[in-house]
């Protein structure tokens, strides 16, 4: 449900900042899980036309941090790879 978030009406900056957060709480043990929905919730972001591009701004801002774990995903680096 998580990912699905940006996509829902009404979804502020701080709703989405704070679902990013439980889910790393959530999903710590299961990394290749979290960067998959990390995924998902970032292209649902860039494609929502409910959130102010200032409070996209301020979640991406969030998401770069977790670059290094989509990196490290190896399901994402063989889709990188075909």
């Amino acid at each position: 449900m998580y990912a699905l978030l940006p996509a829902m009406g009404h979804a502020s900056d701080e709703v989405l900042l704070q679902a990013l957060q439980e889910m790393v709480e959530l999903y710590r043990p299961n990394q290749a899980k979290l960067s998959r929905l990390f995924v998902w919730f970032g292209v649902l972001l860039r494609r929502s036309g409910t959130i102010s591009a200032e409070e996209k701004r301020k979640v991406e801002e969030r998401l770069q941090m977790y670059d290094n774990l989509l990196d490290e995903d190896p399901y994402l680096a063989f889709c990188n790879e075909g």
